[in-house]
């Protein structure tokens, strides 16, 4: 009889242990989820901020303003109009004094 008690008791312990685990992973999970898209995000108004200022370059020497640009497979949309630059890109948009 104690066999069988301590055998569910242990078999207990485990569950309890994997449950407390996977909840530990699934929080992990989240967490870096949560940093990939904040750092995506970053990556692309890095980059639409570099093309506005390349698009103001050509503005400075009187070249055409571009429409698009496809850096590493993102998709990035140029508006130049009199007296700002608006670049869109997947995760938003920005807009620049030009």
């Amino acid at each position: 009889m104690i066999s069988n008690f301590v055998r569910g008791h242990t078999l207990l312990s485990v569950l309890v242990a994997l449950s407390v685990l996977s909840i530990i992973l699934l929080l992990g999970q989240t967490w870096l989820n949560q940093q990939q898209q904040q750092n995506a995000q970053l990556w692309q108004v890095t980059q639409a901020l570099q093309i506005a200022e390349n698009q103001q370059t050509l503005r400075l020497l009187e070249q055409p303003c571009e429409s698009q640009i496809v850096q590493n497979g993102i998709h990035f949309l140029i508006r130049c109009e009199a007296d700002f630059i608006t670049v869109q890109y997947p995760l938003g948009e920005i807009r620049v004094r030009g």
